[in-house]
């Protein structure tokens, strides 16, 4: 073999070791999931939430999330001012362990800086009893934003998760009464998803779930979204298959753009009850476009807090099915956590 040829050849080797290394990066750094932990000492007080330190958190992810010079100019790359944005939170728990009205407040606050009018923003969830307890009705009042029940604002006639589950249909449910045949195999999504939203703010609570460990982005979205729940959400078995395959509807997929974990107090008992006995001041509020991966780090952080070890699953199946699902990353070891503490 001539000289040249093999120069030739080894030219070609090195160009298609070099495109293959660049398509494993590729793939690398799209697999990987960015989350923000920003943590301010005092942001809690007397299990109280401290509005202008909580402030200065939510700014401060928003801003290293997404890499913006300015708050407005990262919410600009998540929402525009003609997006009808739906901040949905976790407010059954009560004021002090479900979503904290200051984080929401903070949010709603950027979002009127950016130039989005007031009645594009809803704070929604599944019921508006659970808004109006936590006060988040005087939040919308204070802020001249919108306040909305999933099940007041009705469900849709067409958009629907449906299985082979049947479940005893409950008043509020869409074919609650229905003489339909199989009424109870579907579970319909709320209107608010389907006629007004267009981009959604999940921020959830740091709160256990006896079931699926914690009530993270992925249940609330689910939960809240969808009617006919009772079906599976007494089964742990059927709430890790439903409640991914809930949260992949193009209805509620698609117009999630940005997931905060209140991190402020994490309770690891008591799931729909204010137990702050069961429960520690973290000062944190973590920042993702991932809702697997803040999911995934929400159930080892409430393992470390728990006192009965034994309560945890072996292995998070709602987490590993969501990762099948391609909703975000399911393995710690695809997750760059970037700490940020404030003074």
């Amino acid at each position: 073999m001539k000289s040249a040829d093999k120069k030739m050849i080894v030219l070609i080797i090195l160009m298609v070791l070099v495109w293959f290394q660049a398509i494993a990066d590729d793939i690398s750094q799209k697999a990987m999931a960015r989350v923000v932990q920003v943590k301010c000492p005092g942001a809690i007080d007397n299990y109280l939430a401290d509005p202008n330190k909580v402030r200065l958190m939510v700014q401060t992810g928003l801003v290293q999330l997404t890499g913006a010079s300015s708050v407005s100019r990262a919410l600009a790359t998540l929402v525009s001012t003609n997006d009808m944005i739906g901040i949905k939170v976790w407010a059954r728990p009560g004021t002090l362990t479900g979503t904290r009205t200051a984080v929401v407040e903070s949010v709603i606050l950027d979002l009127i800086n950016l130039g989005v009018p007031k009645d594009r923003i809803i704070i929604w969830d599944k019921r508006m009893s659970d808004l109006k307890v936590s006060g988040f009705d005087k939040v919308a009042s204070r802020t001249g934003v919108r306040l909305a029940g999933a099940a007041e604002s009705g469900y849709s006639d067409t958009a629907s998760y449906e299985n082979s589950l049947v479940g005893n249909l409950a008043w509020g449910d869409k074919e609650f009464g229905s003489k339909s045949a199989n009424p109870a195999k579907k579970s319909y999504v709320t209107k608010l998803m389907t006629s007004e939203i267009t981009k959604v703010i999940s921020i959830v609570p740091l709160l256990n779930h006896p079931r699926i460990d914690c009530v993270g982005h992925l249940y609330s979205m689910a939960i809240g979204s969808v009617d006919n729940t009772g079906r599976f959400e007494s089964d742990k078995e059927k709430l890790v298959v439903a409640v991914p395959e809930i949260f992949a509807l193009e209805e509620i997929s698609n117009k999630t753009v940005l997931f905060i974990t209140d991190a402020l107090i994490c309770q690891y008992e008591g799931y729909y009850e204010e137990m702050l006995h069961y429960s520690d001041v973290l000062n944190q509020l973590w920042f993702s476009k991932d809702p697997v991966a803040l999911d995934l780090i929400a159930t080892e952080e409430i393992g470390r807090h728990k006192k009965n070890k034994g309560d945890l699953l072996d292995k998070n199946m709602l987490i590993y099915n969501a990762s099948l699902l391609e909703l975000g990353v399911g393995s710690k070891s695809q997750i760059q956590i970037e700490n940020i503490k404030l003074e």
